[in-house]
């Protein structure tokens, strides 16, 4: 019944047993492999290979316990720390392999898949064969021919090898720094497969890292009392949900799960070496007439045994359940329910009677009390509520993002889009607002099938199957008479844990693609491997998966693989990290509100990085915004400079901001074409152009050259057309091969296409942005005024929006006239083609048709819009104002008084109603 047989009261009496001197050298030997001890009769003390050995362990634990503290390890430089601990492991194996050490360890096939799995990653950065090529990367090359056709003739080097580049990989740089983050990962894997292979080793690990995660929950609760926008007192630019060391919440509950499982884990076997006093009589199976009894019996057993060291645990599990409810994150409180329903039910079908009893009475509870704490600190339960809305399905923006992700799937089947290419291949496929850059797919599997292909992904569903059996076999019966050894079932239950809850968390989140979650993850599915395989060869009798286990000697060709691979990743991780540093460091702020000095010292730095290490998209990007910036600057100064004599001196701040590269494009538009061609000879003359915009322009030429999809770089090339003497129109025929759903983009190709003087083309490109965002009518609309006629903007550009048409109306047209009247019967013909009931559409229509002379129609429907909404006092005042336009002075009385007593502060609404009621005493006899 229990987790471990009772044993009877009266002890049996051992019996001696006789053995050769070859069955204890052997026995001496296998005690010594198995529990890391030497025997008594050998000399007392650590070999120095026991002392490698015992030095890897701690280093893999070290990099496992500080990997989380460091921002959740996303920066290159933390990987590149981690890397490093991991390459000294490696060494040490290579060392210990030859001097003889470990020369059983042998691994399973299914090892081949994790190292095609990482082979997938390498041949998406090589250049391909073309018969492969077209099977395998049609799409891709079918991306980079088009840039190449519309832009080539203007840009040699978009047209030459780079772009023409075979690979799978979208983006270089990015698939590099992407496919060396699963090089350390499975380092980490397999280094844990050969260190932690020990049981009593693997659970003091799990113990650490028990007591870190509630240590990480402990600094997110109190993240949460001070400042939810911050980590350590720093401010975070990004990661818009932080929490403790992470900077995205739904990371930190998935971290927390796996030390959560930790706790479990640890928590099982301090109660599975416990015997029964009782009678052996008590020993009755699920489905016996003392079920009940055996229950009270446990109980009476776990309670008993209640010790200092058991609470303590307990409580860590609370604090890190606790810590999973604050993060906010319903991800990971759907995967913390999945997982302790599925541990519950796992326990009961294998009769682990003990470690059930010990689950539902302490931990369910528990975890349930965790919940409802956490509830009084912060919005969890509304957070929480929000899966049960009936629109989530349609407003949720991860739910929109898996939807459109999934139609990537099609242009990129076998082997993905590259690694690390995600951001910007699902833009081309994104149907909601462009409100936030996805950097991630929310969802593991959704990504891996998008960026490696169903070939990426089967073989990690291979590998996640060879886990869960592995797992299963660890946790369950041997047989009927025979128990798994305590710390063999305990470690099995922190496997299937940790696999159940990932498996539900990534469904949700990306946490498995950042170091600290991934680097933990493959640790302990290593060290459950390697008990595993050190189980099995124990064993006396033979086992029929051996069949299935690769050669001792495959060990080499692992080890040189293995030492290739993270070598690379040390290098990638170390030139990333200078890059990071460089962009982090110029990016402080908007460039546009940097000094001259600033944007010089910003350029050196990330040119240093450009011209010396590996560069990655974003930097280019960024130089050649810093280069734009800086010409902006220098041509303002000059002009300050050279002001003629007796004219007056404007304000540096404007000159600046008149000497913005969007603003010489207005003036240059309107210079007949022999003035421009002057004004543009002048300007390409200036020192400080030839050292900026050709820079620039070189700069957004090879970010295309990195990744053909970097639709910021087409904006900024055809921003410059004018100053690179181009046409702008292969610009806009490029920007129209791209899927684009960011608003302000549309809005500086739109005034690149009235600069060139293709209005009907700025007419497009602006109601676009728009219809993305509404708010942007407050640029759109002025521009647009200055090169179309007011009957051009009325009837061509604006949106089919009542709200933005009405504050259209009242802020660029607010004396009465045609384009006014035009506007509000657009307004009358948008809402008269649906019902509507609620306040706001009643208000915009009464207020229409007041200003298209229908006051009886406007009045109904502003009577209707005070009804449903009485807090708009500014409704109704004009309703007010209406009843007194119509005669109708007590209803315009009632309106007023109403206001007033709504806001007694308010001077126009106590003005009206004083000149009403002097008018009305006026009229009085």
């Amino acid at each position: 019944m229990s987790d471990h047989p009772s044993d009877p009261n009266p002890p049996k009496k051992t019996r001696l047993r006789i053995r050769s001197r070859e069955q204890s050298a052997r026995k001496s030997h296998d005690r010594k492999g198995e529990n890391g001890k030497r025997s008594t009769s050998e000399t007392p003390g650590r070999t120095f290979g026991e002392r490698l050995e015992l030095g890897s362990q701690c280093l893999l634990g070290t990099a496992v316990l500080l990997s989380p503290w460091y921002f959740g390890s996303v920066s290159a430089f933390a990987q590149l720390l981690i890397s490093g601990l991991l390459a000294v492991c490696l060494l040490v194996w290579i060392f210990r392999q030859f001097r003889g050490s470990g020369n059983n360890l042998r691994f399973h096939i299914v090892t081949l898949l994790i190292l095609a799995f990482l082979g997938i990653g390498a041949l998406q950065l090589v250049q391909l064969p073309d018969g492969l090529e077209e099977s395998v990367a049609s799409r891709q090359q079918e991306i980079r021919d088009r840039v190449a056709s519309q832009l080539g003739d203007q840009h040699p080097l978009l047209a030459g090898g780079e772009t023409q580049s075979s690979t799978i990989a979208l983006n270089q740089p990015a698939a590099k720094y992407q496919w060396s983050y699963f090089v350390l990962v499975v380092l980490a894997y397999f280094l844990s497969v050969r260190f932690f292979k020990r049981r009593s080793d693997l659970l003091l690990l799990a113990t650490a890292v028990a007591f870190n995660g509630a240590l990480i929950s402990v600094f997110g609760i109190f993240q949460k009392v001070a400042d939810a926008d911050s980590i350590y007192g720093v401010p975070l630019k990004f990661g818009g949900a932080p929490f403790s060391s992470f900077v995205n919440r739904n990371n930190a509950a998935g971290f927390l799960l796996m030390c959560l499982g930790c706790g479990i884990a640890v928590l099982v076997y301090s109660y599975s070496n416990l015997r029964s006093r009782e009678s052996s009589e008590s020993k009755a199976s699920l489905e016996g007439d003392k079920v009940l009894n055996a229950l009270m019996k446990e109980i009476r057993m776990l309670v008993a045994n209640l010790d200092v060291w058991r609470i303590t645990l307990l409580l860590v599990c609370g604090l890190m359940v606790a810590g999973i409810a604050l993060s906010l994150s319903r991800g990971g409180s759907i995967a913390l329910l999945v997982s302790v329903v599925f541990l519950i039910l796992f326990l009961f079908r294998q009769n682990r009677i003990r470690s059930l009893v010990l689950v539902s009475l302490f931990f369910v509870p528990l975890t349930l009390g965790a919940f409802v704490w956490a509830s009084f600190q912060g919005d969890v339960v509304g957070r929480l509520e929000t899966l049960a809305e009936d629109d989530l399905l349609s407003t949720e923006n991860r739910v929109q993002l898996w939807k459109d992700s999934l139609n990537a799937v099609g242009d990129y089947p076998v082997l993905g889009s590259g690694v690390g290419s995600y951001p910007y291949v699902y833009k081309e496929y994104q149907t909601f607002r462009d409100g936030s850059w996805y950097f991630h797919a929310e969802n593991v599997y959704l990504e891996i099938l998008v960026t490696l292909g169903v070939a990426g992904l089967v073989c990690l569903v291979g590998v996640a199957v060879y886990w869960w059996v592995s797992a299963i076999s660890l946790s369950q019966k041997k047989g009927s008479s025979r128990k798994p050894n305590p710390k063999t079932a305990a470690i099995g239950l922190l496997a299937i844990f940790a696999l159940v809850s990932q498996a539900v968390a990534n469904f949700f989140d990306f946490g498995l693609l950042i170091p600290a979650n991934g680097v933990l993850f493959a640790v302990l599915m290593g060290g459950m491997v390697g008990v595993l395989g050190r189980q099995e060869r124990t064993e006396s009798e033979r086992r029929p998966s051996a069949f299935f286990k690769l050669p001792v000697f495959f060990k080499w060709p692992l080890v040189v693989l293995l030492l290739i691979g993270i070598g690379n990743a040390v290098y990638v991780f170390w030139q990333v990290q200078r890059t990071e540093v460089a962009n982090q460091t110029a990016r402080s702020n908007d460039p546009g509100q940097f000094s001259l000095e600033q944007i010089e010292e910003r350029i050196s730095q990330i040119q240093a990085v450009v011209d010396t290490g590996v560069p990655n998209l974003e930097s280019f990007e960024y130089l050649a915004a810093l280069y734009v910036i800086r010409f902006q600057h220098e041509l303002a100064a000059y002009r300050l400079e050279n002001l003629p004599a007796g004219q007056p001196r404007p304000e540096k701040e404007f000159l600046f901001d008149f000497s913005s590269i969007r603003i010489l494009n207005f003036q240059f538009a309107r210079l007949t074409r022999e003035m421009r061609d002057r004004e543009l000879e002048s300007i390409r003359k200036l020192p400080f152009f030839k050292k900026n915009i050709p820079a620039a322009t070189r700069c957004y030429e090879r970010a295309l050259s990195t990744c053909p999809l970097s639709v910021r770089s087409v904006v900024g090339l055809a921003e410059l057309f004018r100053l690179n003497g181009v046409s702008c129109t292969p610009y806009l025929e490029a920007f129209g091969g791209y899927n684009v759903q960011r608003a302000s983009w549309f809005q500086r190709m739109g005034d690149v296409a009235v600069a060139d003087g293709r209005l009907d083309a700025a007419i497009s490109l602006w109601k676009s942005a728009m219809s993305i965002d509404s708010s942007i009518y407050q640029v759109v609309i002025p521009t647009a005024r200055q090169f179309c006629s007011d009957q051009k903007v009325c009837s061509e550009l604006l949106i089919d929006s009542p709200a933005v048409l009405v504050e259209i109306a009242d802020r660029f047209y607010p004396d009465p006239g045609e384009f006014r009247e035009q506007i509000f019967q657009r307004v009358i013909g948008v809402l008269g083609k649906k019902a509507f009931t609620d306040p706001e559409s009643n208000y915009l229509m009464g207020k229409a048709r007041m200003e298209v002379g229908e006051v009886d129609q406007a009045i109904k429907n502003f009577e209707t819009a005070t009804l449903l909404a009485p807090s708009r006092l500014g409704w109704r005042y004009e309703l007010g104002l209406l009843y007194r336009a119509v005669g109708d002075v007590d209803s315009a009385i009632k309106a007023f008084r109403k206001c007033v007593n709504g806001d007694p502060e308010n001077k126009k609404y106590r003005g009206a109603l004083e000149r009403l009621t002097a008018e009305l005493d006026s009229l009085m006899p």
